[in-house]
């Protein structure tokens, strides 16, 4: 069995989401029409903030989550997962989907892969999702696709067994008829995103939207007369767990800009580079997180607290403006 595809290449990709480009680059084998960057951007399409009362931190974005979310709610996009219980079990289904002609997704230890797969530093244990979409039982090889890295080529069949971080792959099923951004879908989305910051939620010690910001900042104003041992290990967690926050509002403001473009409307880029505003800001925040735990984490604290109370309020003005928009463009 051997089988052949072109790669995808999507500019101006957030790093952050990495893995997103390599499941947007499997999806395109079934669909061409899932090459067009704004479909990329649509199927990251999300806005939160998660706040875990319990721990008093911030936590990541689930971004694959919401990924899948977004590729079932646009493009009814499915995702079937294949768990065996060995290696060998795996393979036998792995193949037996490349035999049909269809591509495979798992999830890799990045340190194992060949260096030219790669253009950044690894460490081991560090999981890439990488995409199957032929074999050659001749010469030994698989050819794969990791396209963060705009990798596509060939690896030693022999050693998928040791690279595989779970004995677990996922094939998707995408129709045939789509488009990159279906109007209706997409808008429900961004309401659907707007009304989350707006209301929050509330699960178990985790409360979501700008009620969670404003949690995060109280949590911050209540350690601010601890001293700089106290504060640093819980600065750097911070600093951890904001990681996708800043990409995120990147993503969404990119996003905005592609529709805006789309239906040359102006009011909808002011509010895309609102957003992308916002995003820069919450990666200065974040490094403030960054630099305070290594100085002065109790000098900083106050000066960060600050700078998101600004954000909380620049976010529910975009909140405002956006959903306004979605108003009037409904009417």
């Amino acid at each position: 069995m051997k089988r052949r595809a072109a790669i995808y290449h999507l500019d101006r990709r957030p790093m952050y989401y990495g893995c997103a480009g390599t499941t947007m680059a499997a999806l395109q084998y079934y669909n061409p029409k899932l090459a067009d960057p704004l479909a990329y951007y649509a199927s990251l399409l999300s806005w939160t903030f998660i706040f875990d009362k319990e721990r008093g931190m911030p936590l990541k974005v689930p971004a694959s989550q919401l990924m899948q979310r977004n590729l079932q709610h646009l493009y009814g996009i499915t995702q079937d997962e294949i768990r065996r219980d060995s290696f060998d079990e795996l393979w036998l289904a792995i193949e037996d989907l490349l035999v049909q002609g269809r591509v495979v997704v798992v999830w890799v230890d990045a340190n194992d892969i060949d260096d030219s797969a790669f253009h950044y530093d690894r460490v081991p244990g560090e999981i890439e999702l990488m995409v199957i979409c032929g074999c050659d039982h001749s010469n030994n090889t698989l050819d794969i696709i990791v396209n963060p890295q705009r990798f596509h080529g060939q690896i030693p069949l022999s050693c998928l067994e040791d690279i595989l971080m779970f004995n677990l792959a996922y094939d998707y099923r995408v129709p045939a008829s789509l488009v990159p951004w279906p109007e209706s879908q997409g808008k429900q989305l961004l309401q659907a995103e707007i009304l989350g910051m707006q209301h929050g939620r509330t699960i178990e010690t985790m409360e979501t939207g700008f009620s969670a910001i404003s949690l995060f900042i109280e949590e911050m104003k209540a350690r601010a007369g601890s001293s700089d041992e106290v504060l640093r290990p819980w600065m750097s967690e911070a600093f951890d767990q904001l990681a996708f926050t800043g990409p995120q509002r990147s993503v969404f403001g990119q996003t905005l800009e592609r529709l805006a473009d789309l239906y040359g409307d102006q009011k909808l880029t002011t509010i895309a580079q609102r957003f992308l505003a916002t995003a820069q800001s919450w990666e200065v925040a974040r490094n403030m997180f960054f630099k305070g735990c290594k100085r002065a984490p109790a000098a900083m604290l106050p000066r960060i607290c600050k700078r998101v109370e600004a954000l909380l309020v620049q976010e529910q003005e975009q909140a405002y403006m956006l959903q306004t928009w979605l108003q009037k463009s409904s009417d």
